[in-house]
């Protein structure tokens, strides 16, 4: 999945603005301006458009952690900043949003997605492992939507119900 495409989808779960996304990753110990953030957050087809580095992404998560976790005590984690995959951005999420195995499922049962605590655990395992599964595109996106259900509800709502009316017409 695309960093641009995971940043604003947690962005529009949490109804951030442009400064709360700068502060995140600064927090995260980013070094990023406000018209970068501004470029990242748009889609590819719009002028100015600027693909979201991973480590901007890391910064994010950090940032969010630190945020709705606190700051972690003792060193901080050793990643490569250089590289992000699907399972690492679903550990990122969990740990964010303090989410066990059955806070997941339930998020991803909002969308229709079922996954099974298994699968959720062999997706928490270290690459290499003989039971490592590889988190794909589809079940970060309906996890994206899922928190997007669950913390703007009226939003998502009302604009189902939009669609519902309009194909009516």
């Amino acid at each position: 999945m695309e960093n641009n495409e995971v940043l604003t989808g947690i962005r529009y779960a949490l109804h951030l603005k442009n400064a709360e996304v700068l502060e995140l990753i600064l927090l995260g110990g980013g070094k990023i301006t406000p018209f970068e953030v501004v470029q990242i957050l748009k889609t590819e087809e719009q002028p100015e458009y600027l693909p979201c580095k991973t480590e901007w992404l890391h910064q994010f998560f950090d940032g969010l952690i630190t945020k709705r976790r606190g700051s972690r005590e003792g060193s901080a984690p050793a990643y490569d900043a250089k590289r992000i995959d699907n399972n690492m951005i679903l550990r990122k999420i969990r740990i964010a949003f303090d989410l066990k195995d059955t806070d997941v499922i339930s998020v991803l049962k909002k969308t229709g997605f079922n996954v099974s605590t298994g699968e959720l655990g062999a997706m928490a395992r270290k690459k290499g492992h003989e039971k490592f599964m590889k988190c794909g595109d589809q079940l970060l996106r309906y996890l994206l939507r899922g928190l997007a259900i669950q913390f703007r509800p009226k939003d998502i709502v009302s604009k189902a119900d939009r669609k519902a009316s309009e194909s009516e017409e």
